[in-house]
C-alpha cells in the first residue's frame, strides 16, 4: 500500500497540474472577462462624464458668454448715462452679434420701447414694439424689472418661429430704470450643436435638458424626454443667468455575450489571454491621454475666444475709460478709451500701476475723511474707492483725472465690485465718462435760463405747461401777475387757470382738453405733428374780478409714437388792443351812422334851396348881370353839394354793404358810347374832347346794374376832363382780353404822383399838389367806382407817368350768350326790368352752409349775408355732414372746432360730396400751412371784421 501512495500522487500531478492550469486559466480568463466588462461599463461611464462635461460647459460658455456680452453693453449705457449714440451702439451691437453664430438677436429698449436690434434686417417691424403690448411675455419680463437680476428665459417659441433663448438683463442708472437689454439666443441650433456633440462623440447616448423647479410640481423637460432622467447615466446641473437647469445623459450600450468568449478563452493560453489584456489596457491608457489632449485645446480655444470678445468690447468703449484692479488695486485692465482720457498706454499700467496715479491726491485725502467720519472706521488709500462698493456693491461719484501730461479732466466714475463664478470678490470695475461738456451745457442751460426768465419778464410774457396725464401745471411768476392768482393760492394744478376762465371760454377749453386727454389716456398717437394753437379768450382777474383779453400759443407735446402728454404755452395780456379795436370799430359805425343822417338830413334843405334857385333862374331876365352872375355860383355850389351827399350816401352803402344792383345784360359798345355822349359836354367845359375807339371784333355783352356802370364811367371821364391840358384829346378804348371786355380811359395830364398812387382808391384820398386840390371833389370817385366795378364782378386798375399819360382801365366778364331771349336792353320798359333783375338777383343768391355752435356768432354772420344770399346754419359735424348730403351749396364758411369733432372731417365730406364747393375757416386757433391749402381762405376770429369777410364772401361767390 505505501508503494502505491506515490504512484496515485505522480499519476494525479499531472491531472493536478493540468486542473490547476485549468482551473488557472479559467480563472484568470473569467477575471479577463470580468475587467474587460468593468473596463466597458467603466468607458462608457467616463465617456459619458467627459460627454455631459462637455455639453455642460459648451452651454454654460454659450449662455454666460451673452451675458459677459451684455454686461459689456450695460457699462457703455451706464457710462453714457443712457445717452446713446446710434452710431456707437450700433457698431458695438455689430460686433457682439458676430462673436456667438446663436445669436438670434440682440435688442436695447429704452423705457420698454425697442429701439436698437441687431441685425437691422428682418427686425424692422420690431422697431419701436413696447414690451407691454406682448401680453404673453410682460408678466415675466415685469417680475425681471421689478427684481433687477438679469434672467434667462426659455426655450420659448419666437415669432418668426423656432425656438428661441431670451437674456434680458434690467438696467438701472442712478438707481432709476432705464430699460432692457436683451439678447436672444436660437435655442434649436444650439441644441442641435448639442446632439451633433453626442453623434460626433460615437456614442449611442441620449441627451435630455429640463429646468430645475423647487416646487412640488415636476420639472419642465424641454429637450429629450423624462425616459432619459428616468434611466440617466450622469446627470449635473447647469447654471444658467436668473435660473438652473439639469443635464442627463443616458446610453442604450448592449454589451455583447461573452460565453463564446468564454469557451474561446478557455482554448487558449494563459499567455495569450494575458498578452490580450495587456494589449487593451494598453489601448485604453492611449485612447483616455488622446481624449484629454483634445479636451484641453477646446478649453484653450473657448478661453481665446472669450478674451477677444472681451477685448473687442472694452475697445469698443472708445469714450469711457474701462479700468479694471484686482482686489489690491492693481491695474490688470486698461481699455483703449482710458488710454485716450489719461495718455498712459495699457503697457505702462497694467500689473504694474494703481489708479492713485491719475488721482488727485487731495481729492482721496478728502474723500477718505469723509468715509472716516460716515463708517466710523479710519479710511483711506485705495480703500477711499472700495469702502461703499464692499458694503452696496457699487457707487458713483465724481471725481477730476489727471492725465499724463497734467491736464485736469472732470469725471463721473462708477466702481463696481468684481466676482468670480464661484460669488468670490476677486477685484473692481471703474467706469469714467469725461463730463467735461456736460458741465460747459450745464452752465449754458442756467444762463439761457436766466435770460429767458428775464426776458418773460420784460416781455410779461406767461408761461406754463400742463401735464395731460394729471393735469398739473407749471407757471412763471408773469402767470400770477396776467391771471391775478396769488402764489399762497395757487394749487399748482389746471382748476387754478380753470377758476379764472370766462364762462364761454372755460366750457369751449374743457371741452377741447377732454378729447385731448381722453386720447393721451388710450395712448392713441397723432398721425401727423399736431399744429400749434392760436387763441384769444377772456379771463376774470382772480384778486380783482376785472375782464381782461389773453393772447394764447401752444404747443401740444408728443412721446416718440406720437402719443400726447403735454401742453406747452405762452399768454400775453392784449386787452388794451382789444378795448383800442372796440372803440375804433364803435368810432367808424358812430361815423357811418353820422355820415348816413348827415347826408339824408341835408337832402331836404338842399332839394329846397335847389328848388328855390331853378325858380329864381326862370326870372333871369329881370336880374341884373351881377345878379345874375351871383345865381349861377348859388347854384354850381348846391350842385356840387348834391354831388357830394351822394358820394356820402354811396360810400356810407358800400361800406356797410347795404347797395342793390339791378344786374342786367347790356351791349357793352351802347353804354359807352352813351356815357362818351353824355359827358362830352363837361370834358369841353375843360378844353378837353372825348374820343371812343372800339377795337371789338363783334359784340360783346356784360351783365351790368346800367346806373352804376355809367356812374363809373362818369367817374373816370370827369378825372380825365379835369387833369387835362386845353385841347387835349381823351381816349376811351374798347378792346376784349382773355374774356372779359376791357375799357381804357387815357388822358395826357399831370398825371398822378408816385407817392399817392397806392392810396388812390382809398376813401377821401386826394394828392396834395396844389393844382390836385384846385380842381375840387370829395376824394370818393375813386373809391365808390372801384367798389362797383368788384360787385360787378369785374377788376379796376391804373397805369400813370407824371406830366405824360394816365390810363385807368376796368374789366368785365363776357356775359354767355342766351339763345331762347330776344330782348333790346335799351328798349326795356321798367315792368320788363323789375323781372329782369329779380330773376337775375334770385339767380345769384347763392346757397351758404354756416358751420358754427357759437350761437352769437352765427346770429351775426346770417344777418349780415341774408340780404345777398340763401343761409343755412350747422352746429355740429353731423348736423353739417346731413346737410351736405342733402343739399349742394357754394359757399361753406366753418369753425375747427366743433362739439362732437373737427372741422377738418367737414371739409373732407364736403370735397367728396361738391368738389366745386367754396370753403372759408373762421377759428380762434391757428390754422397750419397744410390745413390751409385745403380750403379756399382762413380768417381769424380774432381779427374779423364784417367788412374784409363781405369782401372775402363776395369775391368767392363772383358777385
Amino acid at each position: 500500500m505505501s508503494d502505491l501512495q506515490p504512484q496515485i500522487i505522480k499519476t494525479n500531478w499531472p491531472k493536478l497540474i493540468a486542473v490547476t492550469v485549468f482551473i488557472g486559466v479559467i480563472g484568470i480568463a473569467e477575471y479577463v472577462i470580468r475587467d474587460y466588462q468593468s473596463y466597458q461599463k467603466y468607458q462608457t461611464e467616463i465617456a459619458t462624464t467627459e460627454l455631459a462635461n462637455r455639453i455642460k460647459s459648451q452651454l454654460e460658455t454659450e449662455l454666460y458668454g451673452a451675458t459677459f456680452l451684455t454686461r459689456g453693453i450695460e457699462a457703455y449705457v451706464r457710462a453714457r448715462k443712457g445717452n446713446i449714440v446710434a452710431e456707437e451702439i450700433n457698431s458695438m451691437l455689430q460686433q457682439v452679434y458676430q462673436f456667438s453664430p446663436y445669436f438670434r438677436n440682440i435688442g436695447i429698449a429704452p423705457n420698454n420701447e425697442l429701439r436698437w436690434v441687431m441685425p437691422a434686417e428682418g427686425n424692422e417691424a420690431a422697431i419701436g414694439l413696447r414690451y407691454e403690448q406682448i401680453p404673453a411675455q410682460w408678466t415675466d419680463i415685469k417680475k425681471i424689472i421689478n427684481s433687477g437680476q438679469a434672467k434667462l428665459s426659455g426655450p420659448l417659441e419666437l415669432v418668426q418661429g423656432d425656438l428661441g433663448l431670451i437674456y434680458r438683463s434690467p438696467l438701472y442708472i442712478d438707481e432709476t430704470y432705464w430699460g432692457l437689454i436683451s439678447a436672444v439666443i436660437d435655442a434649436e441650433s444650439l441644441f442641435q450643436s448639442l446632439i451633433k456633440e453626442v453623434k460626433e462623440a460615437g456614442s449611442s447616448a441620449r441627451l435630455g435638458l429640463r429646468h430645475v423647479n423647487n416646487r412640488v410640481s415636476p420639472a419642465e423637460i424641454f429637450l429629450g424626454d423624462a425616459s432619459i432622467f428616468n434611466a440617466a447615466k450622469v446627470t449635473t446641473k447647469v447654471d444658467v443667468p436668473g435660473g438652473e437647469w439639469q443635464l442627463a445623459i443616458t446610453t442604450d450600450n448592449v454589451f455583447p455575450n461573452l460565453w463564446p468568449v468564454r469557451i474561446l478563452v478557455w482554448c487558449l493560453s494563459f499567455l495569450g489571454v494575458l498578452g490580450l489584456f495587456y494589449l487593451t489596457r494598453q489601448i485604453y491608457q492611449r485612447r483616455l491621454l488622446n481624449s484629454l489632449a483634445t479636451e484641453v485645446e477646446v478649453r484653450t480655444q473657448e478661453v481665446t475666444a472669450v478674451n477677444n470678445k472681451l477685448s473687442h468690447v472694452l475697445n469698443a468703449a472708445s469714450e469711457t475709460a474701462i479700468i479694471a484692479t484686482d482686489k489690491n488695486g492693481l491695474i490688470n485692465v486698461f481699455n483703449r478709451g482710458a488710454e485716450r482720457m489719461l495718455g498712459y498706454s495699457a503697457q505702462e499700467v497694467v500689473n504694474e500701476k494703481t489708479p492713485a496715479i491719475f488721482h488727485d491726491p487731495e481729492e482721496v485725502k478728502e474723500k477718505g475723511e469723509r468715509l472716516t467720519q460716515k463708517l466710523k472706521k479710519t479710511i483711506s488709500g485705495f480703500s477711499v474707492f472700495t469702502a461703499i462698493p464692499d458694503i452696496e456693491g457699487s457707487e458713483k461719484d465724481n471725481w477730476t483725472y489727471l492725465s499724463k501730461t497734467g491736464e485736469r479732466i472732470p469725471v463721473e466714475l462708477t466702481v463696481t465690485r468684481e466676482f468670480d463664478n464661484n460669488g468670490n470678490a476677486v477685484g473692481y470695475l471703474g467706469l469714467a465718462s469725461n463730463v467735461s461738456r456736460q458741465l460747459r451745457d450745464q452752465q449754458v442751460l442756467r444762463e439761457l435760463k436766466e435770460r429767458l426768465e428775464s426776458a418773460t419778464r420784460v416781455a410779461n410774457l406767461g408761461v406754463w405747461e400742463l401735464n395731460l396725464n394729471n393735469k398739473a401745471i407749471l407757471w412763471n411768476k408773469q402767470m400770477h401777475e396776467l391771471t391775478g392768482v396769488a402764489s399762497e393760492s395757487f394749487d399748482a394744478h389746471y382748476s387754478s387757470m380753470e377758476r379764472v376762465f370766462y364762462p364761454q371760454e372755460k366750457q369751449e377749453f374743457s371741452e377741447f382738453l377732454a378729447k385731448l386727454t381722453e386720447k393721451a389716456n388710450k395712448r392713441e398717437p397723432f398721425r401727423d405733428d399736431p399744429p400749434p394753437l392760436e387763441t384769444t379768450f377772456r379771463i376774470i382777474k382772480d384778486d380783482t374780478g376785472e375782464l381782461r383779453w389773453l393772447k394764447g400759443h401752444a404747443i401740444i407735446q408728443c412721446n416718440e409714437m406720437g402719443v400726447p402728454e403735454s401742453m406747452l404755452g405762452t399768454v400775453l395780456d392784449i386787452s388794451e388792443l382789444v378795448f383800442a379795436r372796440e372803440a375804433a370799430e364803435q368810432a367808424g359805425r358812430l361815423k357811418s351812422q353820422f355820415l348816413s343822417t348827415v347826408s339824408h338830413e341835408l337832402r331836404t334843405p338842399l332839394s329846397v334851396i335847389s328848388g328855390a334857385l331853378s325858380l329864381m333862374s326862370l326870372e333871369s331876365d329881370s336880374f341884373s348881370e351881377e345878379t345874375q352872375g351871383v345865381l349861377d355860383l348859388a347854384s354850381r355850389n348846391s350842385q356840387r353839394l348834391t354831388l357830394l351827399i351822394n358820394d356820402l350816401l354811396d360810400i356810407e352803402k358800400m361800406t356797410s354793404g347795404k347797395v342793390s344792383l339791378k344786374i342786367l345784360e347790356f351791349e357793352v359798345a351802347d353804354l359807352v358810347k352813351k356815357a362818351v355822349a353824355e359827358n362830352q359836354g363837361y370834358a369841353q367845359q375843360y378844353g378837353a374832347k372825348i374820343q371812343l375807339d372800339n377795337h371789338l371784333s363783334k359784340p360783346a355783352t356784360v351783365a351790368v346794374d346800367e346806373l352804376r356802370f355809367m356812374q363809373v364811367l362818369t367817374n373816370l371821364l370827369s378825372n380825365a376832363a379835369k387833369f387835362s391840358p386845353a385841347g387835349d384829346i381823351i381816349q376811351v378804348k374798347l378792346s376784349t382780353h382773355e374774356g372779359t371786355v376791357l375799357i381804357d380811359v387815357i388822358d395826357h395830364g399831370t398825371g398822378i404822383p408816385e407817392l399817392f398812387q397806392e392810396k388812390v382808391f382809398e376813401p377821401f384820398s386826394q394828392a396834395e399838389s396844389s393844382d390836385s386840390r384846385g380842381k375840387g371833389g370829395t376824394g370818393l370817385g375813386l373809391a365808390i367806382t372801384k367798389t362797383i366795378i368788384e360787385q360787378m364782378g369785374g377788376t379796376i386798375g391804373f397805369e400813370s407817368k407824371p406830366d405824360h399819360e394816365t390810363r385807368f382801365w376796368f374789366s368785365l366778364p363776357i356775359a354767355v350768350a342766351d339763345n331762347d331771349r330776344e330782348h333790346d336792353p335799351l328798349d326795356s320798359k321798367e315792368q320788363h326790368v323789375d323781372k329782369v333783375s329779380s330773376e337775375t338777383e334770385l339767380f345769384n343768391r347763392n346757397k351758404v352752409l354756416h358751420v358754427e355752435d357759437y350761437d352769437d356768432f352765427s346770429t351775426i354772420i346770417t344777418a349780415t349775408l341774408r340780404d345777398k344770399y340763401v343761409i343755412d346754419t350747422a352746429r355740429t359735424v353731423a348736423d353739417a355732414e346731413r346737410m351736405l348730403a342733402m343739399q349742394k351749396y357754394d359757399i361753406m364758411v366753418l369753425d375747427i372746432a366743433l362739439p362732437d369733432g373737427s372741422g377738418w372731417e367737414v371739409v373732407e365730406q364736403a370735397r367728396r360730396l361738391n368738389p366745386d364747393i367754396k370753403i372759408i375757416v373762421t377759428s380762434d386757433y391757428e390754422v397750419t400751412f397744410e390745413g390751409a391749402k385745403k380750403v379756399d381762405a382762413v380768417m381769424s376770429k380774432a381779427t374779423f371784421t364784417l367788412t374784409q369777410f363781405i369782401e372775402l364772401i363776395d369775391s368767392l361767390s363772383g358777385r
